[in-house]
C-alpha cells in the first residue's frame, strides 16, 4: 500500500499534507510534454512516498508513467498556501499540496505520442 493511502485510512477525510513534484520536460525543439490523465492533463508529476527524495519521486513517476529516464533536473520553485488546498468531490478527502516544480531537458528514451 502506498504511504498516502495508508495515512488516509487512519485519518479519514481530515486534511492531509502531500508533496507533489512535477516536471516540465522539454525536447530539443522547446516543445513541452503534456500527460493525459483521465479527464484532464498537464505536466507529469507524482506524490512523494516514504523514504524517497523529491527528485527520486519525480524520476520514478516519469519512468513508470511515461517510460522516460530523467537525468538532470533544475528546480523552478516550491508552491504552497490556501490556493493549494483541495477537497475531492465524492469522497470528501481534503489535501494540502506542497507543489515542487522542475524543468528537464536531459532525458533518455523516446517520447512517443499516444495514437488516441
Amino acid at each position: 500500500m502506498k504511504y498516502c493511502e495508508g495515512i488516509r485510512e487512519k485519518i479519514g477525510n481530515a486534511p492531509l499534507i502531500i508533496v507533489r513534484p512535477s516536471v516540465a520536460i522539454l525536447n530539443s525543439e522547446g516543445e513541452i510534454l503534456l500527460q493525459y490523465r483521465g479527464d484532464n492533463g498537464g505536466i507529469p508529476g507524482g506524490i512523494l512516498q516514504l523514504n524517497e527524495s523529491v527528485e527520486e519521486c519525480i524520476k520514478r513517476s516519469v519512468l513508470e508513467d511515461i517510460g522516460l529516464k530523467l537525468n538532470s533536473l533544475s528546480l523552478i520553485g516550491v508552491y504552497s498556501g490556501a490556493e493549494f488546498i483541495n477537497k475531492v468531490e465524492g469522497s470528501g478527502d481534503e489535501y494540502h499540496t506542497v507543489a515542487i516544480g522542475y524543468i528537464c531537458t536531459d532525458f533518455e528514451n523516446e517520447i512517443c505520442p499516444d495514437q488516441n
